[in-house]
């Protein structure tokens, strides 16, 4: 299965003569050896290790730019400021797209990228990630992408199921799994791993990253993806809270949609610890709900022959 979507981002671009030194030290990767091909994913965090934005990171001859959040833009320029001092550093806040696409044949991965690429050669940066059963790509632009509802070669899901895509490879989204403030080892060791890098040295916040990292991500919540297998609809306007029947939360879903497929609802959210664990099944008001790793919960409902 392949699968392509969009996501507006604000981008924050740091140029100067001490830009890479400056980002080295605040962001959790290292931006070394970046240039107009590839990016990294990474995050910018506050002392205390919360979470102001992830971003991904390009850069080319003008300097650096930190692909954001759609509204997350302002406070990354207002916390790398903040911490400038003296630094010969600049700052300018723009927006621009991210276009991300998955697949569970990492083979054809290259066709969607060189598919992708032939019709905007202007697309830069491209970063990978992996999810359980999915290879996840983005490619990053700083201008309009209404070209990529051109896609129509390949067995994809396009923009106007964006969301499902996006839950089904279980990648979190601003707002709703990820938001300022929280505590980023929430979204878990791959994630996580994803976007930090634990050779680099020093940066701000890596003391609560590196403690949690090495006690095993032991927090009260864990992202998770969510199949929820049950005939009644579901009410999406606000998170679904599970509970036990003493009022205890087990699961937090904070998106959730349809799937053709599996005729069945699909979902993105966050597992609590509950007596000491986490559960992977719960049954909730005449709904099963099941829990599995990020990016999993295909694998999951094949097995099942749904």
């Amino acid at each position: 299965m392949n699968l392509l979507w969009r996501t507006a981002a604000d981008i924050v671009r740091v140029s100067g003569e001490q830009d890479e030194w400056y980002l080295q030290g605040q962001l959790s990767i290292s931006v070394a050896g970046i240039d107009s091909s590839n990016a990294k994913l990474g995050l910018l965090l506050e002392p205390d290790g919360s979470l102001v934005a992830p971003v991904a990171v390009c850069h080319d001859h003008l300097g650096f730019e930190l692909y954001c959040p759609r509204g997350s833009g302002e406070a990354v320029l207002e916390r790398l400021t903040r911490f400038r001092l003296r630094t010969k550093v600049d700052f300018n806040l723009s927006s621009g797209n991210v276009i991300s696409l998955a697949s569970s044949e990492p083979p054809e991965l290259r066709q969607l990228i060189d598919s992708a690429l032939s019709q905007q050669p202007g697309l830069v940066g491209l970063s990978s990630s992996e999810v359980v059963g999915w290879k996840v790509v983005n490619l990053y632009a700083g201008f309009d992408t209404t070209w990529v509802a051109n896609f129509n070669s390949l067995d994809s899901f396009l923009e106007a199921e964006g969301e499902l895509a996006r839950i089904v490879t279980g990648i979190p989204a601003w707002g709703k799994e990820i938001f300022p403030g929280m505590n980023p080892m929430e979204l878990g060791r791959a994630y996580v791993r994803d976007h930090a890098d634990f050779t680099k040295g020093c940066y701000t916040g890596q003391e609560l990253i590196e403690r949690v990292d090495s006690r095993g991500y032991n927090t009260p919540r864990l992202l998770e993806s969510f199949a929820i297998i049950g005939d009644q609809d579901l009410e999406l306007a606000s998170p679904i809270e599970v509970s036990d029947e003493q009022g205890k939360r087990v699961f937090t879903i904070t998106s959730a949609s349809r799937h053709p497929d599996f005729h069945c609802w699909v979902g993105i959210g966050f597992s609590h610890r509950y007596s000491g664990s986490f559960l992977e099944e719960f049954q909730f008001n005449n709904l099963e709900i099941v829990s599995r790793q990020p990016g999993g919960i295909v694998e999951y409902l094949h097995s099942r022959g749904r």
